[in-house]
């Protein structure tokens, strides 16, 4: 994990005629010449603008503080090509079991309104959202849910802590695991083996 800001600008739908319009170079020029403009700075340039490794059709401009993410971030969106769109900002979610349902969950099963601005203030973080991931139909008093963390400095001291507040009690942490890759896993488990040939010389 790493607290670098990131704004992320998916080019995937851009026609190929305007390729050239969305590379990193002419992002990194574009973007420049507006923050200049913008902050009156003249020497202001990106902290760094790279590829997405996994995604080369994900230009990422890293910024200094979230002052200038949003800045960075406002000046992309007022100057997009046509097919390109800037993504989401990252976030970092941990796994907290033994949370009472109560908490989280009003009459009708739906997250308490507040509830992770609430968790954030207990905890001394910065919640996005919440997911319950406990059966909803069945009134069990404790369950689990996932907590969508804004930095990943607090998502790494909140595991290393091994606890989350919720509702005044303490629920414990671990990392939580996509459903998709358990399933992706327990897929692999239960795929027939191929059987190995060897040769003896």
């Amino acid at each position: 994990m790493t607290d670098t800001l990131y704004c992320t600008v998916d080019t995937s739908r851009v026609a190929s005629e305007d390729a050239d319009k969305v590379s990193a170079g002419a992002i990194r020029t574009n973007v420049e010449k507006e923050m200049r403009d913008i902050t009156e700075r003249i020497n202001w340039r990106c902290r760094a603008v790279t590829l997405d490794r996994k995604n080369p059709n994900r230009v990422r401009i890293a910024c200094r503080d979230e002052a200038e993410h949003k800045e960075v971030k406002q000046v992309i969106e007022t100057n997009l090509v046509e097919g390109a769109r800037v993504l989401r900002d990252d976030l970092y979610p941990i796994r907290v079991d033994s949370v009472n349902r109560v908490a989280v969950l009003d009459e009708t099963g739906n997250i308490r309104t507040g509830a992770a601005e609430a968790f954030g203030q207990e905890n001394d973080t910065q919640v996005a959202k919440i997911a319950w991931l406990s059966n909803r139909e069945v009134a069990k008093a404790y369950g689990s849910m996932v907590v969508y963390l804004n930095k990943a400095s607090d998502a790494r001291r909140l595991l290393q802590e091994g606890f989350f507040y919720a509702g005044g009690e303490s629920g414990y942490t671990k990392p939580f695991e996509q459903l998709i890759s358990a399933l992706s896993r327990k897929s692999a488990e239960n795929a027939p083996k191929k059987a190995t040939t060897t040769t003896i010389v």
